[in-house]
């Protein structure tokens, strides 16, 4: 196992230079209906043994896929139901290395009170002497977590796309 080159210490995710975006297909499957979401906090500690853990929490009214309408309605109680539900969150309870550039992220993914685990690679890099950004994809099935999908017009798995940059 390789140890990660990231200083230990606590990271707190620097959310004008992160991104957290989405895609998914759409009834056809000839497009992707791709968004982010605007408001994204986040915090992590990596170990002294290299290994780490940290969380994220994105404001679901701060989706944005660039078409007012359907943000509405990815707002709405038939999808992420941004009233009742306010917040997504991950707990990534563990970061284990894989690689000299690469890791494997263990967490809870929770979604309109649903939570699932889940399991993905990352690959990381260093910037400067005290900031690391993580990219990675997770591809989820929205309907484990109460997504509906009333009019069949969205098929298949969402994939959810991770640009994070922690400054220690």
């Amino acid at each position: 196992m390789s140890t990660i080159q990231i200083a230990s210490g606590q990271y707190t995710l620097d959310p004008v230079r992160s991104t957290v975006g989405f895609q998914r297909k759409t009834f056809w499957g000839l497009m992707a209906v791709k968004g982010v979401f605007g408001s994204v906090e986040g915090r992590g500690t990596v170990d002294a043994d290299g290994t780490a853990e940290g969380g994220l929490v994105v404001d679901v009214a701060s989706i944005d896929s660039k078409h007012t309408k359907r943000d509405t309605h990815l707002r709405s109680k038939d999808m992420l139901d941004a009233e009742s539900f306010p917040k997504i969150t991950f707990d990534a309870e563990r970061i284990t290395p894989t690689g000299s550039s690469t890791a494997e992220v263990e967490g809870r993914l929770t979604v309109r009170g649903t939570s699932r685990k889940l399991s993905y690679p990352v690959s990381f890099k260093k910037q400067g002497t005290d900031a690391v950004v993580l990219r990675g994809a997770v591809t989820i099935d929205p309907a484990q977590f109460g997504l509906k999908n009333p009019l069949g017009m969205m098929k298949g798995p969402a994939v959810i796309d991770l640009d994070l940059r922690f400054t220690a």
